[in-house]
């Protein structure tokens, strides 16, 4: 992958650029908007083989819970120590449960957050009491 894109996309992930500025610099880069889009879920791959994996402070886990009619299928993360945590709701963008969606989570995590992420595409018709009710013995 050219260096300009791979140098353009750290800058972006050590938090020297917002997103959108990154997503500017990379549609031009690229050639088109299109082009920018198609490699932004293959630099989040990559990036997502080497999401600290070895990380001792925080649990992360694909999660199913009950719901009416169906059951929801999430990614939890939250510290290793500690019993009731203060929460975060991760909301993924329209391509679902990406390796930068999970990062986003585990980042919350290392903050001290119970981070969830919902994966369903009929999770967002259901009241989130029902997210919360399955995993109030974490909340704060």
């Amino acid at each position: 992958m050219d260096n300009n894109i791979t140098k353009q996309y750290a800058e972006y992930k050590e938090g020297k650029t917002d997103r959108r500025s990154f997503l500017k610099k990379l549609t031009i880069t690229a050639g088109s908007s299109a082009a920018a889009y198609a490699l932004l879920p293959l630099l989040e791959a990559a990036d997502g083989i080497h999401l600290n994996q070895d990380d001792n402070e925080i649990v992360s886990q694909f999660v199913n819970y009950p719901a009416p009619k169906m059951e929801i299928r999430g990614f939890l993360a939250h510290p290793k120590k500690g019993g009731k945590f203060p929460t975060v709701v991760v909301i993924h963008e329209n391509r679902g449960l990406q390796p930068h969606i999970q990062d986003v989570a585990k980042r919350f995590a290392r903050e001290g957050f119970l981070s969830l992420e919902r994966y369903n595409a009929q999770a967002a018709k259901l009241s989130w009491d029902r997210t919360v009710s399955f995993f109030k013995d974490k909340l704060k």
